[in-house]
């Protein structure tokens, strides 16, 4: 939807007040989160990143005023995510934070299981 949204003039003025915002308040932070990242590989991958850029031109801001924010429960090794993630954004691998967690297992609370109600 967001290419759509660059190239239809209807919006063109929803990006000219986001871009006067952002330039109005230089400390304010831009956030933008691509969920299940990685489904963004190969040829959709090279589009969705082509199109972070042409966003954040049209809003005249520099990706380090923009906190991204990628999530996916497929990465296990947080190196790997932090270069991936880096690519489709255009940082730099060091200035990306690889958040993990564990796994667990639950089983549904039921009246055979009168502890875990």
């Amino acid at each position: 939807m967001l290419e759509y949204m660059l190239l239809r003039p209807i919006e063109r003025e929803i990006f000219a007040d986001t871009r006067a915002y952002y330039e109005a308040h230089p400390d304010e932070t831009f956030f933008l989160v691509l969920d299940e990242a990685h489904l963004y590989r190969g040829a959709n991958g090279t589009e969705v990143a082509y199109l972070i850029r042409r966003l954040l031109d049209r809003l005249g801001l520099p990706a380090s005023r923009v906190v991204f924010i990628a999530t996916s429960a497929s990465f296990s090794n947080g190196v790997a995510a932090a270069t991936f993630v880096a690519r489709l954004t255009g940082l730099e691998p060091a200035s990306i934070t690889t958040l993990t967690g564990n796994k667990r297992a639950f089983e549904p609370a039921g009246k055979d299981r009168p502890s875990l109600r």
